[in-house]
């Protein structure tokens, strides 16, 4: 008997006993492609299929059949390096057998959520994603692959997936954040705030805080409460709660939480604009004047004109730089007749 055939034979026999995932290579023999792709995915398959053994996930054989053919037939990236990256997934998902499993078993669905242009780009670099899906499930993890799709094109996908590989020793929680927070600005283009995350919300300074792992989800919730007031608000949200997350953690997160409270409790445009003054009086004028702006500026907000907050604000900043953080807090509290004068609309 050839050596070929004793080599399928033996695989066969296995496939028939206990060892069912060995069905995967009749699955891969039965394609309608070329002998050398046939070697080549085959090796791939050979990893994951021991890795399925060593494992000792409980596959469903038919399921794993289905995904492999709809692998196989994909046309948007050549079929060796989409197994691959499956593979590269599915391992990625330890130490959490769920996610391994979950991605062994709706890899290709996750896929098919985004158009088929941005597939490629989501494969390659999928696998931070990996050991969470256990723990997100079906209806969060097809919603982030929603979300990512949403970034509208491959580039951008790119540069998520890549933000997100900081994140990936953290938690659920926070790389779901993550994804939320990255997705948005990649939409309007706000790389350059993107950067400001990276380097100021980062893995050793989560080891060192506890606010700093919160700032993550507070800032999604609060940029997903700010959308609702209207198309620039979230963004706006980030860049503000970031540019004090250079100067102090702690106040960037409470930032992050008292936005996501006020953005249903101020007028559009009130809201947008109460954003930057918290932005210029902290990071123009000084820090110390955050509990100011988020215990006493949003009555001012709601009471006096966008106009005369904007030159109240403006004059706050000004006494803060040319003459020191005690005397602006004064005039915040209106403690001259001059710094009443400057907010009587």
């Amino acid at each position: 008997m050839p050596e070929e055939t004793i080599q399928d034979q033996h695989c066969a026999e296995l496939a028939c006993g206990r060892q069912s995932v060995y069905q995967v290579f009749d699955t891969l023999r039965a394609s309608t492609l070329d002998a050398d792709t046939q070697e080549h995915i085959r090796a791939q398959l050979s990893e994951l299929v021991d890795f399925i053994l060593w494992q000792d996930l409980r596959i469903n054989v038919s399921v794993l059949n289905e995904q492999l053919q709809r692998a196989l037939s994909q046309d948007f990236m050549e079929p060796t390096e989409l197994i691959r990256a499956w593979k590269k997934a599915v391992m990625a998902g330890l130490p959490t057998r769920g996610s391994c499993m979950e991605f062994l078993n709706a890899f290709l669905d996750y896929c098919e959520i985004l158009p088929a242009e941005l597939r490629q780009a989501f494969v390659r670099g999928v696998s931070p994603l990996s050991p969470y899906v256990g723990e997100w499930g079906k209806p969060d993890t097809a919603a982030l692959v929603a979300t990512i799709g949403a970034v509208g094109t491959p580039e951008r996908i790119e540069t998520l997936l890549k933000t997100i590989v900081g994140y990936a020793e953290t938690d659920a929680k926070i790389m779901r954040a993550a994804i939320q927070v990255t997705a948005r600005l990649l939409k309007v283009d706000r790389n350059y705030v993107i950067d400001i995350l990276t380097q100021e919300i980062t893995l050793d300074k989560m080891m060192e805080s506890r606010d700093a792992c919160r700032l993550l989800p507070a800032l999604a919730k609060a940029i997903t409460a700010a959308d609702t007031v209207d198309a620039e608000s979230g963004p706006t949200v980030a860049s503000c709660v970031l540019a004090i997350a250079k100067i102090n953690i702690s106040s960037a997160c409470a930032c992050a939480v008292t936005f996501g409270k006020l953005a249903s409790k101020l007028p559009a445009d009130r809201f947008d604009a109460y954003i930057r003054h918290v932005e210029s009086l902290t990071t123009q004028g000084n820090i110390r004047l955050l509990g100011f702006c988020l215990n006493e500026l949003p009555s001012l907000a709601r009471q006096h004109s966008p106009k005369s907050l904007s030159e109240f604000i403006y004059h706050a900043t000004m006494v803060s730089k040319n003459y020191g953080i005690n005397a602006a807090e004064k005039f915040l509290r209106r403690e001259t007749p001059a710094a009443k004068s400057a907010l009587a609309g």
